[in-house]
């Protein structure tokens, strides 16, 4: 008979663990869980968005660095595959798309149609070409040639608050300059 109070558990095969009794591999090392929580971190910092704080200028940002990623992809992808391809730039739909020589008249309308549209507080305001040629409506296309040089071009992007940042897209290398409204380099 079990007196009130207590509880009768069964016995525990001498295999099994009991807290004085564990084996080394049971359980992680302080030096283990460091390492893993440094990794976590490490990931975390470099895949995560920066988080924008309200008034912050995160969309600005964001649409130059789409255009930065695209003018890369493009190079690479001109070359890769040996075959013209095309970031077209529209500053009346403010709609941004691709497109490449293997293309019938229909994907293009498609690819056209499933653009990137740029986030509502920014706004392409224009293009400058080579010979001080300026664009400031319709719609451009910036070519990417198998041999690995593009059309030179300067972005001007504008944020509703007046904020804004030009891309020198340059015709040989994989990245662009980026200048913030005083001209200066300004990274993102």
């Amino acid at each position: 008979m079990i007196p009130h109070g207590r509880q009768r558990y069964p016995q525990c095969p001498p295999e099994c663990p009991r807290a004085g009794n564990r084996s080394p591999d049971a359980a992680f090392t302080l030096l283990e869980l460091i390492v893993v929580v440094a990794i976590i971190g490490t990931v975390l910092a470099l895949t995560l968005p920066r988080i924008e704080l309200p008034g912050g200028h995160g969309d600005l940002e964001t649409a130059a660095r789409y255009l930065i990623q695209i003018h890369r992809q493009l190079k690479a992808e001109a070359v890769n595959r040996q075959l013209r391809h095309t970031l077209h730039l529209d500053l009346d739909r403010q709609r941004i798309w691709v497109s490449n020589a293997d293309m019938d008249e229909q994907q293009q309308m498609v690819a056209a149609e499933g653009g990137f549209a740029l986030p509502r507080r920014v706004r392409l305001e224009s293009l400058r070409l080579p010979h001080d040629r300026e664009i400031s409506a319709g719609a451009y296309a910036v070519q990417y040639f198998p041999d690995g040089h593009s059309f030179m071009v300067a972005i001007d992007l504008v944020e509703t608050g007046g904020r804004r940042v030009t891309l020198h897209m340059e015709p040989f290398l994989t990245t662009a300059r980026v200048l913030d409204e005083d001209g200066a380099a300004s990274p993102l």
